[in-house]
């Protein structure tokens, strides 16, 4: 959804002509712009302007018996009712990662309302290769453009969360998809393309592996984390503390990644 958003926006929504070249990635598409600000502006009025039945209005919690079980059927507020709305609580997915510890029912992370800022997020994206694009003679200019709108993203990011892991006005939530949280993921994605072109395209200093290597047997990679992710050692039981899930996880990407190095060194890829 979000890819095909995105192209139709590009191909259909007018350029206007215009002879600045400092910001000739910007101002050329400001129409575009405005129909991806105005998603982003969608997105907040359904998430806080929204009336849902027996929650809080702008609710944004986990619900379950997080806030004294006061908000028990409020997952994710105006979220999870767009989605029991379009699609129905049996169409939802039915096991969400807030579930074992809130206790909660079916929640879908990458539900409806989501999917406006993930349309965001991939047209930050979209940006980053513009950048390529449109100043095809200077590195610089493509590292230092890139890191501007790392901390642009950044700064308002930090802003939202009140820099904090959980609180703010807008906390950093995946399973919202929320404003905090595409702004972090642009920031740190502008700030790294960054950081690897210039130490592989300019300076030449790095190859690119170990990504090398998962990325030339990313079917592998991907179908077998699915069959093997409740296997050790690519993932065990934690307590749900944010270090353990993050160190499982650190393990598991370890193991992969082995498996992906030992794979380019006998020549073994797998394409379609």
């Amino acid at each position: 959804i979000s890819y095909l958003t995105v192209s139709l926006i590009v191909i259909y929504v007018p350029k206007i002509r215009t002879q600045n070249r400092m910001f000739a990635d910007i101002l050329p598409f400001i129409y575009q712009w405005i129909v991806v600000l105005a998603i982003l502006f969608l997105w907040v009025i359904l998430t806080f302007a929204m009336d849902v039945p027996g929650c809080p209005k702008g609710y944004i919690g986990p619900g379950g018996i997080a806030d004294d079980g006061d908000h028990r059927d409020c997952t994710g507020g105006a979220a999870l009712y767009i989605d029991k709305k379009l699609w129905g609580t049996d169409h939802i997915y039915q096991t969400p990662t807030c579930q074992p510890v809130y206790l909660t029912g079916a929640y879908d992370p990458e539900g409806t309302l989501g999917a406006l800022n993930s349309i965001v997020l991939t047209y930050l994206g979209f940006q980053s290769g513009r950048i390529i694009k449109y100043f095809p003679n200077t590195h610089k200019g493509r590292v230092v453009r890139w890191w501007i709108w790392s901390a642009v993203c950044g700064i308002i990011a930090l802003g939202l969360c009140g820099g904090t892991q959980n609180g703010g006005a807008i906390p950093v939530n995946k399973n919202l998809w929320s404003l905090s949280f595409i702004l972090t993921t642009g920031c740190f994605a502008f700030f790294l393309l960054g950081a690897f072109y210039c130490l592989i395209d300019i300076k030449q200093w790095w190859a690119g592996w170990p990504f090398i290597w998962m990325g030339m047997n990313s079917i592998i990679v991907y179908i077998g984390s699915e069959v093997l992710q409740n296997y050790f050692p690519f993932s065990f039981k934690t307590n749900g503390e944010h270090s353990m899930t993050l160190f499982t996880n650190l393990l598991g990407v370890s193991c992969w990644m082995l498996i992906a190095w030992y794979l380019y060194y006998i020549g073994v890829f797998v394409r379609l």
